[in-house]
């Protein structure tokens, strides 16, 4: 067998790996992942505009590619890319705030740090930021920052070769019920923060710019229960 046919067959048991992922019972939370890839570029239409708009495109990309190496069994390079998707977003809103960290960001004089990211004061779930932007939101700051702490935890586990994620991953072209539902949860979670945070930053920006209807499905979709979000259409109905 040379490298093509060799090729050809690690696309059927990847087909194969597909199959499997949609027919198990996990199938209708594994179609939300892929529905808020579509929530999520409605946002980035929106904010287009913006310089930091590069990073969120980033993100989305990581995030269709995390979907597709889970599709496929690829739990661990799923992760991953999953992790990025959430990184890239955050750091987004984060130098959307801050042009002297972007412009040294843009010149190759800054990285990302995560650390910066989720700082309990000044990051972007701290209570001084989401005060300056949308303070309704202000009592959220700890669960929020939490939650962004322990998914990134857990994404970075895999990739990191923490022993217990490394042990529980499948052989090479083996589908895992388990490490599906184990993504997905924490898809959700991404989903969730990446929805939230949007629109703390940009609330004032989607109001002025008349795009709240536009963006009603994507944010209703992914955090239509929260007062808050509720308080923010029912305000702009009264208008």
């Amino acid at each position: 067998m040379d490298n093509k046919d060799e090729q050809i067959q690690i696309l059927e048991c990847f087909k194969n790996q597909i199959s499997l992922t949609w027919n198990s019972s996990c199938a209708e939370d594994f179609r939300q992942c892929f529905l808020f890839v579509k929530d999520f570029s409605v946002w980035i239409k929106c904010l287009d505009a913006i310089p930091q708009s590069i990073l969120l495109k980033s993100s989305i990309n990581e995030c269709a590619i995390a979907n597709l190496f889970c599709s496929q069994g690829l739990y661990k390079q799923a992760m991953a890319s999953l992790r990025l998707c959430l990184e890239h977003c955050l750091y987004a809103i984060q130098l959307s705030s801050d042009d002297f960290s972007f412009r040294r960001w843009k010149a190759g004089q800054e990285d990302m740090k995560w650390a910066s990211i989720t700082d309990s004061e000044f990051g972007i779930f701290g209570k001084t930021f989401i005060r300056a932007y949308a303070p309704e939101f202000e009592d959220r700051s700890s669960e929020l920052n939490r939650t962004a702490i322990n998914v990134y935890r857990e994404c970075s586990e895999y990739i990191h070769g923490n022993y217990s994620k490394l042990n529980c991953l499948p052989g090479q072209n083996e589908f895992n019920q388990e490490l599906l539902s184990k993504y997905i949860s924490c898809f959700q979670s991404i989903a969730y923060l990446i929805s939230i945070s949007l629109v703390i930053r940009f609330k004032e920006f989607i109001i002025e710019s008349k795009m709240l209807i536009t963006l009603e499905q994507p944010i209703m979709h992914n955090i239509d229960m929260l007062p808050e979000v509720q308080l923010l259409y029912s305000k702009d109905g009264d208008e």
